[in-house]
């Protein structure tokens, strides 16, 4: 059946109403409502349009712009695809030793830290076993300078997270 002979049965270029028009298409007269209350379709518009509009609406769904909800699936799609690109990207970096979990290093950099502070401890002990020439007021200084880098060291706070790599991250 050709657009001749439909409209020998319909004129198409009337308007028609929602009960009939969501008949025409096999939808109920609720759904048309929805579409008109959406300005998918135009109230008093002809059949005709209505039938552009809705095959129009139609296939954009099909092609995943358009969705009845909130979700624009094309914007789903590519917002999964590229969270999965950040997870594979994060897997390989933990596989190449580039990133690990922040707890670890911690605990390796505590273990670091101690074994430092006793090499530093022992530092004075090494000197005076070495040196007759230094007096305890000589060890006394080297032993002060060692303490006070020892607590330069145990002051320091590392940022683990400093706010350029964030801002970085979100552009």
């Amino acid at each position: 059946m050709n657009v001749v002979d439909i409209n020998r049965v319909i004129d198409i270029s009337k308007p028609a109403t929602q009960d009939k028009f969501g008949g025409l298409i096999g939808v109920s007269q609720k759904t048309v409502s929805g579409l008109v209350s959406k300005n998918i379709l135009l109230a008093d518009d002809s059949l005709e349009n209505w039938l552009i509009k809705y095959c129009e609406h139609i296939r954009e769904q099909a092609a995943g712009r358009a969705t009845n909800g909130d979700l624009d699936l094309a914007t789903e799609r590519a917002g999964l695809a590229r969270e999965q690109r950040l997870r594979l990207e994060m897997q390989n970096a933990v596989t190449r030793r580039e990133y690990g979990p922040i707890i670890e290093m911690e605990l390796g950099l505590a273990d670091v830290l101690a074994m430092v502070s006793a090499k530093l401890d022992a530092i004075v002990g090494k000197i005076k076993k070495r040196s007759d020439a230094l007096t305890a007021d000589d060890l006394d200084v080297v032993s002060t300078v060692i303490s006070d880098v020892r607590n330069d060291v145990a002051d320091t706070v590392i940022e683990w997270f400093d706010e350029d790599s964030e801002e970085d991250d979100e552009t």
